[in-house]
């Protein structure tokens, strides 16, 4: 389906959490499985992601990786 399981959040600047849809107690177990799903859900050569401008694909990728490296705390 093309229905997004974990939508990319429509407002401006969304947190980590909510680009990851998952409270800020979650474990990073639970960030690294829902990491993997959002990669394969918006990756830029996803199927999934056809529908969007390219640009679009990618910066989403990259808000998508970024918030995971502050959820992993990789980032400052």
């Amino acid at each position: 389906s093309t229905m997004s399981q974990y939508p990319f959040p429509h407002h401006p600047r969304p947190t980590p959490h909510q680009i990851f849809h998952l409270s800020p107690s979650a474990s990073q177990a639970d960030i690294k499985s829902r990491y993997y799903e959002l990669v394969r859900e918006h990756h830029p050569d996803s199927a999934h992601a056809q529908h969007i401008p390219a640009s679009e694909r990618h910066s989403r990728f990259q808000s998508i990786t970024a918030a995971y490296e502050v959820l992993t705390g990789k980032s400052r």
